[in-house]
């Protein structure tokens, strides 16, 4: 799959959920999307524009989604990006040629449990008293929005589960209409769980910044999508954060309400920021980033980075950095004449510093072949950390 056109350009090559059942290529908006089929990648490239990673990560991205949007309405193929951040290759222009990197993050999730014991005064142990099981249609939908890879169904699995919690506390009287019934079990469910703890600080009427802003905003714009009026777009990264950030409250709020209403404790635990940072410097400190024209297939079992002996060239890392909570990143680079030719590039990630054994390896569908265009090749690595009971905090798509 070519990378470029007939001049030096920005592009990406993102990851897809499956490959395509066929070729297929699209131009629009000056950019050309192409996808080959069988291959769990898409490729999108553009004419020399913006001279940053994050430019052309944004505005790749973007050209990807909707190339793919078109292929999915002609009947082309259809398929989904995922973890674009988290595995993708990227290339722009700089002052002395193109830059390449690859980012490979690789997302681990933490569990914690403790185990208390009581002993009577004669000193046996007695016996734990558990919960009685029970069921309630919430719980289906709490499942769904916990297991879901997509921000947007987790979101809507979410809500439907505090609506049918709502529902159990306030029954929506015959002819109320679905706002007003929707504030009135608000107030009435303030009684069980402080509705303050879903809005900011200071807000001088929390039930009625949830109507408007999870109700009126993240709600409806999940189920509507009329032009005019704002909506939320799949895949789309404006807005997502703060959609995220809604999620998490909602469903801290729905565990405090599963219970003082329902008498069903959700077991939290997990590992706070400030030990993630600590043991995440320490993993990426002990590791040496890397690549190797190495094509041979992985498997769990490789104790060597190139196991058909091929020349391994380690890059030059920079210190560790944790750009958001629970994310740690070391960037790393060479230049392309530390590559010997050809320029093939099978494998990247690390290796453990000590045992030399590999650690973390790129998902990207290689060989990946670097023309004479490419000056810089950079590696993004990264270790994410998300705790197995707390609220989600990364979503595949």
């Amino acid at each position: 799959m070519a990378l470029q056109g007939s001049a030096e350009c920005n592009g990406a090559v993102f990851l897809l959920h499956s490959g395509p059942i066929q070729d297929a290529e699209v131009e629009l908006d000056g950019w050309t999307v192409r996808v080959t089929s069988g291959v769990k990648a898409v490729v999108a490239y553009g004419s020399a524009g913006p001279r940053t990673f994050s430019e052309t990560y944004d505005a790749a991205l973007t050209a990807a989604n909707n190339a793919l949007d078109y292929m999915s309405a002609r009947g082309l193929c259809d398929v989904q990006i995922r973890d674009a951040y988290d595995d993708c290759l990227v290339w722009w222009p700089d002052d002395k040629g193109i830059v390449i990197r690859a980012n490979v993050i690789l997302t681990q999730t933490m569990h914690s449990s403790a185990k208390a014991v009581a002993f009577d005064a004669d000193g046996n142990v007695i016996p734990p008293v558990l919960p009685k099981a029970t069921k309630h249609d919430a719980f289906r939908f709490i499942r769904m929005s916990r297991t879901s890879e997509y921000l947007f169904d987790a979101y809507r699995n979410m809500f439907l589960a505090f609506e049918a919690v709502l529902s159990d506390i306030y029954p929506q009287p015959k002819g109320m209409r679905e706002g007003e019934w929707f504030k009135a079990a608000l107030r009435k469910a303030d009684g069980l769980a402080p509705v303050a703890s879903l809005a900011p600080s200071g807000v001088a009427s929390p039930v009625e910044w949830v109507y408007d802003n999870i109700y009126a905003d993240a709600r409806s714009g999940l189920m509507h999508a009329k032009q005019g009026r704002p909506y939320h777009l799949p895949q789309d990264d404006r807005g997502r954060r703060q959609l995220q950030s809604s999620l998490n409250s909602l469903w801290l709020y729905i565990s405090q309400l599963l219970d003082t209403h329902l008498g069903v404790r959700h077991m939290a635990g997990g590992l706070m920021q400030g030990g993630f940072k600590g043991l995440a410097e320490a993993f990426l400190s002990g590791m040496s980033i890397a690549v190797s024209a190495d094509t041979t297939p992985v498997t769990p079992q490789d104790d060597l980075f190139a196991p058909a002996g091929n020349p391994v060239v380690t890059l030059v890392a920079g210190s560790v950095s944790v750009p958001e909570p629970f994310l740690a990143t070391v960037l790393a680079s060479c230049d392309a004449t530390d590559i010997a030719d050809p320029r093939t590039i099978g494998r990247i990630g690390s290796i453990d510093k000590a045992t030399g054994n590999p650690l973390i390896l790129s998902a990207l569908p290689g060989p990946l072949e670097l023309g004479d265009s490419v000056k810089r090749l950079e590696v993004m690595l990264g270790f994410r950390g998300l705790n197995a009971t707390g609220p989600r905090t990364h979503f595949s798509a």
